[in-house]
């Protein structure tokens, strides 16, 4: 508890949809939070039971196969949680799952192609919006961060996660549905993403070294990055990369790490370079003492903030 005249601990929430989702885009800016001392929690809307296992002897899991990959997966992200945010001393990352583990399953990324009846995208809006709302209000997070409206690279999961949690961040401030626990105003919502010049950069820059056998660089164009003047925060991850190296290390079904290239690769066998910092558009900010809302795509002063949390009032 804090006492009088004490300001309260930070907290963050990142929201994604499958396991290694937070890793890819979030891992080195969480890190960095609970180095610094914020309570950081994951929430993930499905198991990833659709994806792809690249891991040989693991192959049986699959969707296709024995359909236990979620399962699997459910600990390949304590682990990398623990690699970012319980190892070497780190303050623990707390995770949890929508509506509890496997209540809603990975849609897999082709239209049409699941028709499964615990789908993400063929489930109930209502009730999705509110789990998250429920979590929201136990975890009272001055800043939440999720997956742009694009979903980055268009993955349906990932556009559906973040309409919903657009959609709870209104219910948790709200004064309904009070049995979700008690109301909570997020102070920002924040998309998770990458400047545009940052990521062709570290592209070119894995296409200057040499690519293991088998592999090859990323198409620059598989992305969807946000032009440079959209991002409102950059966070300098360089003290932090190799745990988010680490932490997508754990993701064992799903990727490859090369750390000597500072890359990883999925079942496609593309490289994708993790860069030393992470950027973030700013959607949604309420002005805690002023008890205003806004929305704004840049920040006040026009330029990149260095933290998802500078200049918020936590008294």
């Amino acid at each position: 508890m804090n006492g009088p005249g004490q300001k309260s601990r930070a907290r963050a929430l990142f929201v994604f949809a499958h396991p290694d989702d937070e890793t890819i885009l979030c891992g080195g800016a969480m890190a960095r939070l609970a180095t610094e001392g914020a309570e950081v929690s994951v929430l993930t809307c499905t198991l990833g039971e659709e994806g792809e296992v690249i891991e040989p002897s693991l192959r049986e899991l699959a969707a296709d196969r024995a359909d236990q990959l979620g399962g699997w997966r459910i600990a390949e992200l304590r682990s990398a949680l623990d690699r970012l945010g319980g190892d070497s001393g780190l303050p623990a990352i707390s995770q949890h799952w929508l509506g509890g583990p496997g209540k809603w399953r990975d849609s897999g990324m082709v239209a049409g192609r699941n028709t499964h009846p615990r789908a993400f995208v063929a489930g109930d809006f209502g009730e999705q919006a509110r789990a998250v709302a429920k979590t929201i209000r136990e975890t009272r997070p001055h800043v939440v961060a999720t997956h742009d409206p694009g979903g980055g690279y268009g993955h349906r999961d990932h556009v559906h996660a973040n309409r919903v949690v657009v959609e709870a961040v209104k219910l948790a401030a709200a004064e309904a549905h009070r049995e979700l626990g008690p109301s909570w105003q997020v102070a920002r919502l924040y998309w998770a993403t990458i400047a545009r010049s940052t990521w062709l950069r570290a592209v070119e820059g894995l296409n200057g070294q040499e690519v293991p056998e088998g592999f090859h660089v990323v198409d620059p164009e598989v992305a969807k990055p946000w032009q440079d003047d959209e991002i409102t925060t950059a966070v300098d991850i360089g003290a932090f990369r190799g745990a988010k190296l680490a932490a997508l290390a754990a993701h064992a079904t799903q990727i490859t790490v090369h750390p000597e290239l500072a890359a990883f690769a999925l079942s496609n066998k593309a490289l994708t370079p993790v860069p030393g910092e992470e950027h973030f558009v700013l959607a949604q900010e309420h002005r805690v003492l002023a008890q205003q809302h806004r929305a704004s795509a840049a920040p006040r002063d026009g330029a990149r903030e260095d933290c998802l949390l500078a200049g918020l009032d936590l008294g």
